[in-house]
């Protein structure tokens, strides 16, 4: 467990090197009450996680995929009241890749996601919990959550300004041993604003 002694956003943790990202693959890892940032925007990802791992109280600033998880064994990820700038050259708040539905569980909580550009807060090939976050766009084509995989339940949150605020799309055919379909259930969420930032025929609220 990793725990940033002082006030919040005091203790910084800053990747190597420009296009170097920090890496967690170790199971077990906590880290809480840091701020992660890289180098420069767009050069490499800002944090890479591969094993069971829990991330709270964290804010991330700069990176390609901001915090980016990859398994192909059963993980289980945890994000807890995290902030994510999805801003500049950030292509993603949280990029989670599984190349089974069944193999990534991510667990996202009380987290926010300030999105502009062509970026992403959440893209999803994994089985995702969302719930009581904030999704706020501005500039051109920014997406609240990409799922294309897996099953996701998204509840009580808040999607403001976003060209798309949900998109499912992806493999829709039930094949256990590569793709398990793409199924979503979101109740209690509140959309409001969305598709207005594009003239585009895929913008609206849920695409």
């Amino acid at each position: 467990t990793i725990v940033g002694v002082g006030a919040t956003g005091t203790v910084i943790l800053t990747a190597p090197a420009a296009g170097v990202p920090l890496t967690v693959s170790a199971t077990g890892v906590v880290i809480d009450n840091v701020v992660i940032q890289g180098n420069i925007d767009g050069t490499a990802n800002l944090l890479n996680a591969t094993a069971n791992f829990t991330v709270k109280n964290v804010t991330f600033n700069r990176g390609v995929d901001q915090l980016n998880i990859a398994s192909t064994t059963v993980q289980a990820f945890s994000v807890d009241n995290c902030t994510f700038s999805v801003t500049g050259n950030v292509s993603n708040g949280i990029n989670s890749i599984s190349a089974n539905a069944s193999m990534v569980q991510l667990t996202v909580t009380r987290s926010t996601f300030a999105v502009d550009a062509s970026g992403t807060g959440i893209a999803s090939t994994s089985n995702l919990t969302l719930s009581v976050s904030t999704f706020t766009g501005s500039s051109t084509s920014p997406i609240g959550v990409n799922t294309s995989n897996g099953t996701s339940t998204l509840t009580n949150n808040t999607f403001t300004n976003l060209t798309r605020a949900l998109i499912v799309s992806g493999n829709t055919s039930i094949n256990a041993t590569t793709l398990n379909g793409t199924i979503v259930t979101a109740t209690g969420n509140t959309i409001t604003g969305n598709g207005a930032t594009s003239a585009s025929s895929s913008a609206g609220a849920i695409v």
